[in-house]
């Protein structure tokens, strides 16, 4: 090879080093400016852990959106589920729901990491200092609402003196004072009001709501609490605006090829038995679609004053649950075959625990005809037997502390509701 030659491979190779290097340069300036490369010297970047906890009694919309808040504060959210003993020693009453009951709703819930049970209602310094070290936690968060232990003590006032607690805003219109307060008063101001008829006629209207004492006229005593004039005049109402729903929504399209596998409900309370169920249904199928019956919907098959909650509060409590992808509002109550090409659904499922049921002729209106006549409908065993009926029926068997109860937080919600300021919602 000639030295010309030569020459001009050298310099070609140069050339291609010079090329090669430079983009290597380009490829980590562009990694640096999005974030993806450290430096060996520079330190990883630590997930910030938030702690919340509470007695989340009825898990209801209002605590998961506390949850939501909480968790976009950090990477990671603890939260501990406050122990049935430990509420009792410091409330007086014990929680409607139980220790285990408490805990599947709330592990239900998306933004929810990691969940703790029977946790203190009241943490002192040492269980604090546990807490942090076991967990690793660098924020304490809670509602702006204020939380006293029996002695009348701000429940995280050591977390205050700390420096490591910081408050989010608490959901208007909706606690578990308030939803105790629609079951023992039997008011019905909370529904939506529709248009839309069933399409059999139900006037049996059954009472589903047959637990004894509710769908009845109130008859107070004065020392059962406040008369339903009272209530419904000092009542905060669920703000009912698109925002909320994107916050909730989990903003994702089934993908080509998923199973879509549909249920349908009345979701009232959105309760432990509720979630253990999508959970089950989620497993057949890559996609859960939920369908949830208007108020008036509901009223009609279960009469009395069902459903306690309306389909805006409904719909936000089947959105918080983790196994969830996508609901329907409004949904009819016989699925139609417009309905399954729609959404493309080829599954559907419903449980045998189920109150959602007409008193009519079953063949002439049974729900799942067409799906059944398609082949794609199935019937599997509900996880829990647990319904709203029953959690209704234990207030109403302890009504006169459940009204002792809720007269003494409802003055304290109608004080806070009074002084309220305006705090950002996350």
């Amino acid at each position: 090879m000639s030295e010309t030659a030569q020459k001009g491979v050298f310099w070609t190779f140069v050339a291609l080093d010079v090329l090669l290097a430079s983009r290597v340069i380009y490829k980590v300036a562009e990694a640096r400016w999005k974030g993806k490369y450290i430096a060996p010297h520079e330190e990883k970047h630590k997930p910030r852990r938030v702690w919340v906890d509470g007695v989340f009694d009825m898990m209801h919309f209002g605590h998961a959106n506390m949850l939501r808040q909480a968790r976009a504060l950090g990477d990671y959210l603890v939260v501990g589920v406050n122990s049935d003993e430990t509420v009792i020693k410091e409330k007086g009453t014990a929680p409607v729901m139980t220790d285990d009951e408490r805990y599947i709703s709330v592990a239900a819930c998306k933004w929810a990491d990691e969940v703790i049970p029977k946790t203190p209602y009241v943490m002192d310094a040492a269980y604090i200092e546990m807490i942090i070290e076991k967990y690793q936690i660098d924020v304490f968060v809670h509602g702006d609402d204020p939380c006293f232990d029996a002695q009348g003590n701000d429940v995280y006032g050591e977390l205050k003196r700390q420096g490591k607690f910081q408050t989010v805003k608490r959901t208007e219109g909706v606690s578990s004072t308030e939803l105790v307060g629609r079951m023992l008063l039997m008011t019905k101001d909370h529904h939506k009001e529709g248009t839309r008829k069933l399409s059999m006629s139900n006037s049996n209207a059954k009472e589903a709501a047959s637990v004894e004492g509710f769908g009845q006229s109130p008859t107070p005593s004065p020392s059962a609490g406040p008369k339903v004039n009272d209530h419904t005049q000092t009542k905060v109402s669920t703000l009912t605006t698109s925002r909320r729903l994107r916050q909730f929504s989990p903003g994702r399209a089934p993908r080509p090829g998923e199973k879509i596998v549909y249920v349908d409900g009345s979701w009232d309370m959105g309760h432990h038995g509720h979630m253990e169920f999508f959970k089950a249904a989620r497993a057949m199928g890559d996609f859960l679609l939920v369908g949830i019956c208007a108020d008036e919907t509901v009223n009609q098959i279960k009469g009395a004053n069902w459903p306690i909650m309306n389909i805006f509060e409904r719909t936000l409590g089947v959105l918080s649950c983790r196994y969830v992808d996508e609901v329907v509002i409004d949904a009819p109550w016989a699925v139609t075959k417009d309905l399954i090409n729609t959404m493309n659904i080829s599954l559907v499922v419903s449980g045998t625990v189920s109150t959602m049921t007409s008193d009519q002729d079953a063949e002439e209106d049974d729900p799942y005809k067409i799906a059944k006549e398609m082949g794609i409908y199935r019937q599997i065993a509900s996880p829990s037997a647990f319904t709203t009926q029953e959690m209704v029926q234990r207030i109403v068997v302890n009504k006169e502390r459940y009204s002792q109860r809720y007269a003494t937080k409802a003055k304290k919600e109608q004080e806070y509701n009074s002084n309220k300021k305006f705090v950002a919602e996350i």
